[in-house]
């Protein structure tokens, strides 16, 4: 294998973190990195410059975003498919662009820390996203910089690097939110439904309810049998992301302390398929909220900011108890989060790999990449290489209800991304709802949409 070397003026660990990404987790590469000038002039071989300009390298343009610790707003622009801060106008660097500064930029989630407008839910919606602005959410943006240095450089010496790249992955992961519908929810909770059904006149759900409680017919939710015996035709791996809430209204009405629980999770183990915490809708944000409006939170700070953490070591402990293993994997309820301080917490608790890193309300690269990646935090300008990160492509809720896709356009845009990720050599992961598997009602079709995806990922 080739070693590439290269040199800045500076060394920051910004630099550091682009240059790890792009050698080992985009593609497998030897790399220096120097700021040593006089002896980046004794080497031989492929050598880039960032920033600085050599006879015999390749010379990238740095426009400082990489050389910065401040977290500022910044104005991108366009030009040749690459988004930029300011270019090489003299053109003596061999790459105008600063492609690093992109990546960085991109990865890091920089824009996530910066002022933003947010959903009831503390989300930061689609729209408000650059990628999303240009409308290049549906590539793999990150892996095509890449790509566009190792050719920039071909065409300067003549040759390639030899690069090995990881090979195509995928993944099948659900959130199992409700496991069940109505079975082993709370007596009070049921009888509330059943009153609530009746005021409401909704009669078929009454009636689904009866019955199921009767156990005349299966459980609505409970596709589980469904799932594994497909995702065993199929052969792919899978996890399962348990959440072990009550406390909100948004999260489970189900406890991890009941057996039909416990059952179910040896069930996905035996199958093959791995468990990890679906933190709750409460774990995510440094205060605690527990209504989908603003609240007065003075006279109980402590309480709200203290809360979020203690509640989620306090799932994962509780899951571990069922599981065997640690709980080192994770997503968020609703895909919430805030940087950097959800994935600062995540760690504190032991957490190794977090799978949230998707669009909330579509689908595609929120971070421009489609592979697992380490987590930079801007705020101490720390590479955090102990703490994965695995983007999420694609999710069944952004599809139906916030896209309003029909079954067939979700099979098409699957489709789309899934040749996108096979392209870059990637790693494919989605999310499903065990809920909405039924195939029922508003769902109706979309296990043929879950079924088309396992065939074709």
């Amino acid at each position: 294998m080739d070693k590439l070397f290269i040199f800045s003026p500076h060394i920051t660990p910004r630099l550091e973190y682009v240059v790890l990404v792009c050698t080992k987790h985009l593609s497998h590469l030897q790399v220096e990195l120097t700021d040593s000038s006089e002896y980046f002039k004794t080497l031989s071989g492929i050598k880039w410059s960032y920033g600085q300009w050599f006879e015999d390298a390749f010379c990238i343009y740095a426009d400082g975003l990489l050389w910065e610790n401040n977290i500022t707003e910044q104005d991108w622009y366009i030009q040749d498919g690459i988004i930029f801060r300011s270019k090489d106008d003299c053109g003596r660097f061999h790459a105008p662009y600063d492609i690093f500064s992109a990546i960085f930029y991109l990865v890091s989630r920089y824009e996530e820390y910066l002022p933003n407008s947010l959903d009831v839910h503390g989300r930061i919606p689609a729209r408000e996203q650059l990628l999303v602005k240009l409308g290049w959410h549906h590539k793999a943006v990150v892996h095509d910089y890449w790509q566009f240095l190792l050719e920039a450089s071909y065409n300067f010496f003549g040759y390639h690097l030899k690069v090995q790249l990881p090979a195509y992955s995928s993944k099948m992961s659900f959130d199992i939110d409700h496991p069940f519908e109505f079975l082993h929810k709370p007596f009070l909770l049921n009888l509330y439904g059943f009153l609530h059904d009746a005021s409401q006149k909704k009669f078929s759900n009454f009636s689904r309810r009866f019955f199921t409680l009767r156990k005349k017919v299966i459980d609505r939710y409970y596709t589980f049998d469904y799932i594994l015996r497909k995702l065993q035709e199929y052969k792919k791996e899978h996890i399962c992301f348990i959440l072990n809430s009550r406390q909100h209204p948004l999260d489970s009405k189900h406890t991890i302390t009941h057996k039909a629980y416990q059952k179910l999770i040896q069930k996905i183990i035996k199958s093959g398929g791995e468990i990890g915490l679906h933190a709750s809708y409460l774990t995510a944000l440094p205060e605690a909220h527990f209504f989908l409006s603003n609240t007065n939170t003075d006279e109980f700070p402590e309480y709200t900011t203290q809360y979020p953490f203690e509640k989620l070591c306090k799932e994962k402990a509780e899951l571990e108890q069922y599981i065997p293993h640690l709980a080192t994997k994770n997503r968020q309820h609703f895909l919430r989060m805030k940087f950097p301080y959800t994935y600062q917490k995540l760690m504190e608790a032991g957490i190794l790999e977090d799978y949230s890193m998707g669009y909330f309300d579509e689908v595609g690269f929120r971070a421009g990449i489609a592979v697992p990646y380490p987590f930079f935090d801007l705020t101490k300008n720390t590479i955090h290489t102990n703490f994965m990160i695995y983007p999420l492509i694609c999710m069944d809720v952004s599809m139906q209800q916030y896209l309003k896709y029909t079954p067939e356009q979700a099979i098409e845009i699957n489709k789309t991304l899934i040749d996108e990720v096979k392209r870059v050599n990637g790693y494919f992961i989605s999310l499903w709802h065990n809920n909405n598997l039924h195939n029922e009602e508003e769902w109706k079709g979309w296990q043929a949409v879950f079924e088309h995806q396992l065939s074709y990922m």
